[in-house]
Protein backbone atom coordinates (compact mmCIF):
# COMPACT_ATOMS: atom_id res chain seq x y z
CA UNK A 1 0.00 0.00 0.00
CA UNK A 2 1.34 3.50 -1.43
CA UNK A 3 0.72 6.61 1.04
CA UNK A 4 -2.78 4.94 2.17
CA UNK A 5 -5.39 7.34 3.23
CA UNK A 6 -6.03 6.11 6.69
CA UNK A 7 -8.21 6.75 9.54
CA UNK A 8 -8.00 5.73 12.93
CA UNK A 9 -11.41 4.99 15.15
CA UNK A 10 -11.65 5.11 18.24
CA UNK A 11 -14.16 4.42 21.37
CA UNK A 12 -15.16 7.41 23.25
CA UNK A 13 -14.07 7.57 26.63
CA UNK A 14 -16.35 7.73 30.31
CA UNK A 15 -14.47 10.74 31.50
CA UNK A 16 -15.89 13.73 29.82
CA UNK A 17 -15.38 17.72 29.90
CA UNK A 18 -18.51 18.84 32.05
CA UNK A 19 -19.43 21.12 28.89
CA UNK A 20 -20.65 21.21 25.52
CA UNK A 21 -17.12 20.94 23.06
CA UNK A 22 -15.51 19.46 20.11
CA UNK A 23 -15.47 15.82 20.04
CA UNK A 24 -11.68 15.37 20.21
CA UNK A 25 -11.65 17.55 23.25
CA UNK A 26 -14.50 16.46 25.47
CA UNK A 27 -13.72 13.58 25.94
CA UNK A 28 -10.89 12.80 28.50
CA UNK A 29 -9.46 9.48 28.84
CA UNK A 30 -6.27 8.28 28.72
CA UNK A 31 -6.10 6.02 25.79
CA UNK A 32 -8.72 8.29 23.88
CA UNK A 33 -5.29 11.39 24.35
CA UNK A 34 -3.28 8.96 23.35
CA UNK A 35 -4.85 8.46 20.26
CA UNK A 36 -5.59 11.76 19.55
CA UNK A 37 -1.49 12.49 19.95
CA UNK A 38 -0.97 9.75 17.97
CA UNK A 39 -3.35 11.13 14.86
CA UNK A 40 -2.10 14.47 14.99
CA UNK A 41 1.60 13.44 15.30
CA UNK A 42 1.68 10.81 11.91
CA UNK A 43 -1.11 13.22 10.05
CA UNK A 44 -3.65 10.82 10.15
CA UNK A 45 -8.05 11.33 9.76
CA UNK A 46 -9.03 10.68 13.28
CA UNK A 47 -13.08 9.49 14.32
CA UNK A 48 -14.71 8.62 17.62
CA UNK A 49 -16.80 5.91 18.00
CA UNK A 50 -19.32 7.71 20.50
CA UNK A 51 -21.94 5.61 22.39
CA UNK A 52 -24.10 8.13 22.18
CA UNK A 53 -23.93 10.05 18.97
CA UNK A 54 -22.27 7.47 16.37
CA UNK A 55 -19.44 7.88 14.89
CA UNK A 56 -18.40 11.22 14.93
CA UNK A 57 -15.45 13.54 13.12
CA UNK A 58 -13.61 15.27 16.54
CA UNK A 59 -14.72 18.69 15.45
CA UNK A 60 -18.10 17.85 15.73
CA UNK A 61 -19.67 19.72 18.59
CA UNK A 62 -21.27 17.93 21.16
CA UNK A 63 -23.08 18.16 24.53
CA UNK A 64 -21.32 15.88 27.33
CA UNK A 65 -22.94 12.34 28.00
CA UNK A 66 -23.36 9.45 30.61
CA UNK A 67 -23.92 6.50 28.18
CA UNK A 68 -22.14 3.25 27.62
CA UNK A 69 -22.16 0.41 25.15
CA UNK A 70 -23.01 -2.58 27.81
CA UNK A 71 -24.95 -5.27 25.75
CA UNK A 72 -26.73 -6.68 22.38
CA UNK A 73 -29.14 -4.00 22.62
CA UNK A 74 -27.06 -1.44 22.83
CA UNK A 75 -24.89 -2.42 20.35
CA UNK A 76 -27.97 -3.21 18.00
CA UNK A 77 -29.45 0.47 18.22
CA UNK A 78 -25.95 2.09 17.30
CA UNK A 79 -25.52 0.10 14.44
CA UNK A 80 -28.58 1.46 12.64
CA UNK A 81 -26.40 4.85 12.80
CA UNK A 82 -23.02 3.83 12.84
CA UNK A 83 -23.49 1.23 9.53
CA UNK A 84 -24.69 3.77 7.19
CA UNK A 85 -21.61 6.15 7.79
CA UNK A 86 -19.25 3.00 7.74
CA UNK A 87 -20.58 2.74 4.31
CA UNK A 88 -19.21 6.06 2.96
CA UNK A 89 -16.08 6.10 4.93
CA UNK A 90 -14.77 2.39 3.15
CA UNK A 91 -15.58 4.63 0.02
CA UNK A 92 -13.03 7.50 1.40
CA UNK A 93 -10.23 5.26 3.27
CA UNK A 94 -8.20 2.02 2.44
CA UNK A 95 -7.69 1.10 5.74
CA UNK A 96 -9.68 1.75 8.79
CA UNK A 97 -7.50 1.40 12.28
CA UNK A 98 -9.76 0.52 15.38
CA UNK A 99 -8.58 1.25 18.42
CA UNK A 100 -11.57 0.38 20.94
CA UNK A 101 -12.68 -2.10 23.63
CA UNK A 102 -15.13 -5.38 22.67
CA UNK A 103 -18.49 -3.96 22.60
CA UNK A 104 -17.46 -0.69 20.63
CA UNK A 105 -15.80 -2.95 18.30
CA UNK A 106 -19.01 -5.08 17.88
CA UNK A 107 -20.96 -2.37 16.87
CA UNK A 108 -18.50 -1.95 13.92
CA UNK A 109 -18.30 -5.94 13.36
CA UNK A 110 -20.75 -6.06 10.90
CA UNK A 111 -18.47 -4.37 8.45
CA UNK A 112 -14.90 -5.85 9.10
CA UNK A 113 -13.23 -6.74 5.78
CA UNK A 114 -9.78 -6.41 4.50
CA UNK A 115 -9.87 -2.55 5.13
CA UNK A 116 -10.43 -2.88 8.73
CA UNK A 117 -7.75 -3.66 11.47
CA UNK A 118 -7.25 -3.04 14.83
CA UNK A 119 -4.53 -2.44 17.62
CA UNK A 120 -5.55 -4.25 20.78
CA UNK A 121 -4.14 -5.90 23.99
CA UNK A 122 -5.79 -8.20 26.12
CA UNK A 123 -3.97 -7.29 28.81
CA UNK A 124 -5.30 -4.62 29.73
CA UNK A 125 -5.95 -0.56 29.45
CA UNK A 126 -1.92 -0.28 31.01
CA UNK A 127 -0.77 -2.29 28.21
CA UNK A 128 -2.74 -0.49 25.31
CA UNK A 129 -1.12 2.62 26.68
CA UNK A 130 2.34 1.27 26.85
CA UNK A 131 1.65 0.19 22.84
CA UNK A 132 0.30 3.91 22.17
CA UNK A 133 3.62 5.82 23.80
CA UNK A 134 5.63 3.30 21.77
CA UNK A 135 3.89 4.58 18.56
CA UNK A 136 4.16 8.00 19.62
CA UNK A 137 7.81 7.26 19.84
CA UNK A 138 8.16 5.78 16.89
CA UNK A 139 6.68 5.50 12.97
CA UNK A 140 3.64 5.22 11.02
CA UNK A 141 5.42 1.76 9.37
CA UNK A 142 5.92 0.91 13.48
CA UNK A 143 2.22 1.10 13.95
CA UNK A 144 1.24 -0.67 10.54
CA UNK A 145 3.61 -3.57 11.45
CA UNK A 146 1.45 -4.14 14.92
CA UNK A 147 -1.77 -4.31 13.22
CA UNK A 148 -3.86 -7.61 13.85
CA UNK A 149 -7.13 -8.38 11.57
CA UNK A 150 -10.30 -7.39 13.21
CA UNK A 151 -11.84 -9.76 15.69
CA UNK A 152 -14.79 -8.90 18.38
Amino acid sequence: MLNPQIVIITGCSVKKLDKKAPARDLYQGVVFKKVKDLTELLGLDFMILSAKYGLLYGTEIIEPYDIVIKNKADILKLQEIVIPRLVQIEKDYTLIILIMGKNYRAVIAPRFGTKYKIIHDSRGIGALTSRLNKYLKGSLQALLNDLEDCRI
